[in-house]
């Protein structure tokens, strides 16, 4: 985890407990996009006793304090990842989900990232209004699901 991150936590007032730890570890270290039972599951077999509801309270302040990145998608439990702007290597992204599955990929944004930008550059000429940041999402149907 950033020492930045940690500074931000404790600054909010908040203690970096064992299983924020835990919670954030895992997420760092985790491929993919993982809902709240998922985490649970894992961290559970993985030999740490935590609770569910530990990990719904966990992962919101994390989503609040943007060191985690929550998707969320109709009709599917939200899904976390962390946050690329924290961790080094891993840039911003975008996503594309499959209605038919739910399966959530990643997107490179390639040049669309200029683009973005320069869009969140005008923002406050054209309305009056300061982005703080931006999500993507690209509905479809996956090959997998395309195939069969």
């Amino acid at each position: 985890m950033t020492q930045s991150f940690r500074d931000k936590l404790h600054g909010e007032g908040y203690r970096l407990t064992r299983e924020r730890q835990v919670i954030l570890s895992f997420l760092e270290t985790a491929k993919g996009h993982h809902d709240a039972v998922e985490i649970h599951q894992r961290l559970r077999i993985n030999g740490h006793r935590i609770s569910l509801a530990t990990v719904y309270r966990t992962l919101n302040l994390l989503a609040e304090l943007k060191a985690v990145e929550r998707l969320c998608v109709e009709g599917q439990p939200a899904t976390y990842e962390i946050n690329g702007a924290d961790q080094e290597g891993r840039p911003h992204h975008y996503h594309l989900v499959c209605s038919v599955c739910g399966r959530v990929m990643d997107m490179d944004p390639g040049s669309l990232g200029a683009s973005m930008q320069k869009l969140e550059e005008k923002l406050p000429q054209t309305y009056d209004f300061r982005a703080t940041g931006h999500q993507l999402t690209f509905f479809g149907v996956c090959d997998r699901c395309a195939s069969s």
